[in-house]
């Protein structure tokens, strides 16, 4: 709960610092929940990144992976904390990796629609970078991604066009640069 009332006002340094203090007491129990270290790192990896803390948000992003169960939602939750990690740190052929990794799994398909659109909205800015010259085209040009159509994207926006803040903001924004 504390957690949540210092992120729920952005004031990032008083919940990374709990964070941390939670990851390290769930790290001295005998039994480590896969979930909860989890759930306390997204917020931990979220303060880094606005934090500007990319090698410490890197490095709980290495731990969630070792503990997660491939294709899990938890996952593919941290190969999104991930790939944003990477474009916060203009890791752009690595992110765009990332993104064809998660989305080529097999079990991608069957994830809410909600996080499917998550990722429609990276592919965007991936492919925008990708114009512009910040990915190699040896990470991009012969992926599934390479295929992008901004009138495809906007239209396959079901639930976050709706959405009159959150990220509709980021939709409006790379449909009117792309």
């Amino acid at each position: 709960l504390e957690i949540a009332k210092y992120m729920s006002i952005n004031d990032y340094q008083p919940t990374l610092d709990l964070c941390q203090r939670t990851l390290d007491d769930l790290g001295t129990l005998d039994y480590q929940d896969a979930k909860a270290i989890a759930a306390i790192s997204y917020q931990f990896i979220a303060c880094c990144i606005q934090l500007k803390r990319y090698e410490a948000g890197k490095r709980q992003i290495d731990i969630i992976l070792s503990i997660q169960q491939p294709a899990s939602f938890n996952w593919f939750k941290a190969h999104e904390l991930y790939l944003n990690l990477c474009l916060h740190t203009q890791q752009y052929d690595t992110a765009s990796d990332i993104y064809n990794a998660v989305t080529k799994h097999r079990k991608f398909k069957f994830l809410p629609t909600s996080v499917k659109e998550v990722w429609n909205i990276y592919q965007a800015w991936l492919y925008l970078l990708s114009q512009v010259g910040w990915i190699s085209s040896s990470h991009w040009d012969h992926l599934p991604a390479s295929r992008f159509r901004a009138s495809r994207f906007i239209n396959d926006m079901n639930v976050f066009s709706k959405d009159k803040k959150g990220l509709n903001i980021p939709i409006l924004v790379i449909y009117i640069l792309l």
